[in-house]
């Protein structure tokens, strides 16, 4: 940040506050044709394996899980897994519904919510007899 006087002379100074204090920063001026700005991906986006032993295991072994019968074993074994629950429409549509419920009571007060909530369960208890 400390530049000598003839490194600011190159610069554009740039003042702005911080803390209720006058602070100067300078940029460097460059002609817009002399950097050019470059985007590299912070992650690989591709991998492949150099072991074709490996490879050719690997297709034996999803042929095997996708022989008759393999896929229902698995959809039983992992019933309850997090990807199921979007598979069965009956648990999808409930949750819908909740969050339906949910955003009712978004923008309503507190005490508004629990004399609806209160109010719905006496009529549903009218509505049994």
């Amino acid at each position: 940040n400390q530049l000598s006087s003839k490194a600011q002379r190159i610069c554009t100074p740039f003042q702005y506050r911080e803390k209720k204090r006058l602070h100067t920063r300078f940029y460097i001026r460059f002609p817009h044709n002399a950097y050019h700005i470059k985007f590299t991906r912070a992650y690989n986006t591709h991998r492949k394996m150099l072991d074709p032993n490996l490879e050719s295991r690997l297709t034996v072994l999803d042929e095997r899980l996708l022989s008759p019968g393999m896929y229902e074993m698995n959809q039983s074994f992992y019933k309850w897994s997090r990807d199921y629950w979007w598979k069965d429409e009956e648990i999808h549509h409930r949750r819908v519904k909740a969050r339906q419920e949910l955003r009712r009571f978004k923008n309503t007060s507190a005490q508004d919510a629990i004399e609806e909530i209160t109010f719905r369960g006496l009529r549903l208890s009218k509505s049994e007899f």
